[in-house]
């Protein structure tokens, strides 16, 4: 089960900040004299008392601390008490009492804490905002502070407000997926929903959220800086990104390697990677191999790993690319000259079947071996497609090893030329001879498109490749003097005939 981040509760970020409204701000004391109401107790103190986008998010029973009406809440007080009672919270600024403060889009909060815009809404009420304790229908009223809980607008750097008011931007900033500001985000400047910590050369952990906004990002391409798309790492399941990092089939990861998994939380689920996979790839993607356009090369790339790790749901786009592939290479071959062995990488287990049955064919016809004495296992027939990463897909595939069978095709050569000889007497025959071998393990598909594969070619110098036994050397050694005993004989017999 993946271990996700938790980000530092808001309330517990109250000591970063001391009521610029990066943050948190206080609350008004109460509404103005006129409306006749103040807040008498700390519990009277509630979200009606806090800018738009504010809300008061602890509930202390008495205050902690009793300052003079006439005396400025100090910093200390604002970082860490919950509740006070009296004071005043515009500093004796020479702004009116219902000018709002320059702090332009967190609501009406204090004067000269900082100055530094920082969400963008337009302030509410602004008549009923009270910043001096004694200024309501009573006398020391009460105020606590007021904690952001909209950060869409918040620079995650700095807390000031963003220049673009895009809610992603933050969102995407917090979570680790701007790579221009993964190393200056800070968490208390993110929405407690949203933050990661950066594994270097492992992985990052980030929240629940963070995950669900990686699914959204992941369902399109993007290709564009600081904007994550489908063409990233991440947008893939945690035992797929574990099988890139370690180049390896996801069958043939070590237990040790598989439970990395765990630790995998910026990822995506398997069933939604092979989804957006079967939606985002096309045949194109995985023809541009060669491309010169980056663009289409990391699309490529992308698309073969997505289809190396979800082998069903690709099965489909790789066949029609394969297909292809095969069709022009035999239709055209003086154009197409290569494309069998460029595309082996991804087509070696998923050429169309007409590629297999040729292979079949030939080995039954030039090792004389019957259809159950060969495995149809794709890689079995083909040596290539056991090397390849994009399998073969299919109801009935299972993924047993080869077994190890070996059909032997030999020629044995022996030129002997007796024109124009005189035999008399003793006879002695010396002649060279070569034995020629090719095995079905040797065997491979061959380059040309929809022909069967050639088998190698060497001297035997196997003993059990023809047997174990010499027999047929001997064969051939009796048929030599059989052969030397008939024209001896034949010779014999014409010289008679002439006597």
């Amino acid at each position: 089960m993946s271990n996700y981040k938790t980000c530092s509760s808001v309330t517990n970020r109250q000591n970063l900040d001391a009521g610029t409204g990066r943050i948190h701000v206080p609350a008004s004391y109460g509404i103005d004299r006129d409306a006749n109401h103040d807040n008498d107790s700390c519990h009277d103190v509630n979200i009606h008392d806090c800018p738009p986008h504010y809300r008061t998010m602890l509930n202390p029973s008495s205050p902690d601390i009793v300052i003079s009406d006439a005396d400025a809440v100090p910093d200390a007080v604002l970082k860490h008490h919950k509740c006070w009672k009296g004071g005043r919270t515009d500093r004796g600024s020479i702004f009116s009492q219902t000018t709002p403060n320059n702090i332009v889009g967190s609501g009406l909060a204090t004067n000269n804490r900082g100055g530094r815009p920082n969400h963008g809404h337009e302030p509410h009420n602004i008549n009923n905002y009270i910043k001096r304790s004694n200024l309501s229908s009573g006398l020391d009223n009460y105020s606590r502070p007021c904690f952001k809980n909209i950060w869409s607008h918040t620079n995650p750097i700095n807390g000031d407000k963003m220049s673009v008011g895009d809610m992603d931007e933050n969102k995407s900033a917090c979570c680790g997926f701007k790579d221009s500001v993964r190393d200056t985000v800070k968490e208390h400047y993110c929405d407690p929903a949203f933050c990661f910590t950066d594994g270097g050369l492992s992985y990052d952990r980030i929240t629940r959220e963070c995950a669900n906004h990686l699914l959204d990002k992941c369902s399109r391409w993007s290709f564009i800086d600081n904007n994550l798309g489908f063409e990233d790492d991440r947008c893939a399941d945690p035992l797929s990104q574990i099988s890139n990092k370690y180049s390896r089939k996801r069958e043939d990861l070590s237990d040790t390697q598989i439970s990395e998994q765990g630790e995998i939380t910026a990822a995506i689920t398997h069933n939604d990677y092979g989804r957006i996979g079967s939606e985002l790839c096309t045949v194109q993607d995985f023809l541009d191999s060669n491309s010169s356009n980056p663009i289409k090369q990391k699309r490529h790339t992308k698309c073969v790993s997505w289809c190396k790790n979800n082998n069903e749901q690709c099965s489909q786009n790789i066949t029609e690319v394969c297909q292809e592939v095969y069709n022009r290479a035999n239709n055209f071959p003086d154009a197409f000259p290569d494309d069998i062995k460029e595309y082996e990488g991804i087509c070696a287990c998923n050429w169309p079947e007409e590629f297999y049955d040729n292979i079949i064919e030939y080995y039954k016809t030039t090792y004389n071996v019957t259809d159950a004495a060969l495995n149809k296992n794709r890689k079995c027939l083909f040596r290539p497609c056991g090397a390849s990463s994009l399998n073969h897909y299919s109801q009935t595939r299972n993924d047993d090893v080869c077994p190890q069978t070996n059909f032997i095709s030999c020629i044995q050569n022996l030129d002997i030329d007796f024109t124009g000889s005189h035999i008399e007497g003793t006879v002695g025959v010396s002649a060279d001879q070569s034995q020629e071998c090719g095995t079905l393990a040797d065997s491979g598909a061959a380059a040309v498109p929809g022909t069967a594969p050639r088998a190698g070619t060497g001297t035997n110098a196997e003993g059990d490749a023809t047997g174990g036994d010499g027999t047929s050397g001997m064969t051939i050694i009796l048929g030599i003097v059989l052969f030397i005993l008939v024209l001896f004989g034949g010779g014999i017999g014409v010289m008679l005939l002439k006597d």
